[in-house]
C-alpha cells in the first residue's frame, strides 16, 4: 500500500484500517476520479490484509462529503475514466464505477464516521457502510435532483427499504436534507454523538467488531446484505444516471446550483 495519496489519508490502528477523506476546502467531493479510485484501491488492499478486520471511513473538516464537486474537475486518475463514453463506463466500470461494487462486496465491517454535510454520493458512501456514527452536526440528503440527476449508487433502493416508499419519494424527489437526530429516528444511523467524539467513537465501534470472530462476522454481514439487496437495480441506476448527465436539464440545473446567488432566479427546465 503506497504511503501517500492525493485525496485521502490512510493509516491503521491495530486491526482497524482508517480512510480519511482529505479535501476539506471543497468539502470532500466524491465525484472526482481521484478520491474514488484511491478509496477503491485502499479497500482492495485492506480486504487482502488478514490483519485488518474492520475499516472506518471519515471526512475531515466541515463535511463527511457534500457530494458532487460542481467546480473545476481534477484530472482523472486513470485516463480511461475521462476518455470512455457513458455506455463504456457502464459496461466496464473502471476506477470511477468500481468503488461502489468494491464497497458493497467488501468482506469486512465498514463504519462511517459522519460530521457535517453528507449529501448525494457522500451519503451513498456512508450508507454503503455497515454502521454509521453521526456527529450532532451531520446533515444527510439524497440531493441529486437538485442538479438534474438521480442517486445512482443504490440510494433509490436503500431508502425505500429503510424508510418506506412515501418518505423515500419525498426525500429523493424533493432533495430533502435531514439532521442527525431525524436520521436516528428513521434508523438511518446507529448513534449520534458530540462532534468532537465522532471519529473516536467510530474507531471504538470498529475495534469492537474487529475483536469478534471474523469468519462469523463476515458470514452474518453477507446474509444481512443479501436480505437488503440494495444492489438489485444497480445497473439500471447507473444507466439512468449516465443518461441524465447528457440532458440539457441536468446541465442547466448544475450551472444554476454552481452559480447561485441570493437574487438568482430559479432555472427553467424544458424536459430535454
Amino acid at each position: 500500500m503506497p504511503a501517500q495519496y492525493d485525496a485521502i489519508a490512510v493509516s491503521r490502528e491495530g486491526s482497524v484500517g482508517l480512510i480519511e477523506l482529505d479535501d476539506e476546502e471543497r468539502l470532500n467531493p466524491t465525484d472526482t476520479h481521484t478520491v474514488l479510485a484511491e478509496i477503491n484501491d485502499v479497500l482492495i488492499e485492506f480486504g487482502r490484509d488478514r490483519s485488518t478486520r474492520a475499516v472506518v471511513i471519515f471526512g475531515r473538516g466541515r463535511a463527511f462529503s457534500a457530494g458532487a464537486n460542481l467546480g473545476a474537475k481534477r484530472p482523472a486518475r486513470y485516463p480511461q475514466d475521462d476518455d470512455d463514453s457513458a455506455p463504456s463506463r457502464l459496461a466496464y466500470g473502471y476506477a470511477y464505477g468500481q468503488v461502489w461494487d468494491t464497497l458493497h462486496n467488501f468482506k469486512k465491517p465498514l463504519v462511517a464516521a459522519v460530521n457535517g454535510w453528507c449529501l448525494g454520493g457522500g451519503w451513498e458512501l456512508a450508507h454503503a457502510c455497515d454502521l454509521i456514527v453521526a456527529g450532532e452536526s451531520a446533515k444527510f440528503g439524497a440531493v441529486e435532483t437538485d442538479i438534474g440527476l438521480i442517486p445512482f449508487a443504490t440510494s433509490t433502493v436503500y431508502l425505500p427499504r429503510m424508510v418506506g416508499k412515501h418518505r423515500a419519494m419525498d426525500m429523493i424527489l424533493n432533495a430533502r436534507r435531514i439532521d442527525a437526530s431525524r436520521a436516528l429516528e428513521l434508523g438511518l444511523v446507529n448513534e449520534v454523538v458530540p462532534v468532537e467524539r465522532t471519529f473516536d467513537r467510530a474507531r471504538e465501534v470498529a475495534a469492537e467488531l474487529a475483536a469478534r470472530p471474523p469468519i462469523a462476522v463476515s458470514f452474518a454481514r453477507e446474509l444481512i446484505k443479501r436480505a437488503m439487496a440494495v444492489t438489485e437495480f444497480y445497473d439500471l441506476e447507473r444507466a439512468y444516471g449516465y443518461y441524465l448527465q447528457t440532458t440539457e436539464d441536468a446541465r442547466t440545473a448544475r450551472a444554476a446550483v454552481f452559480e447561485r446567488t441570493a437574487d438568482s432566479t430559479p432555472p427553467v427546465f424544458i424536459g430535454r
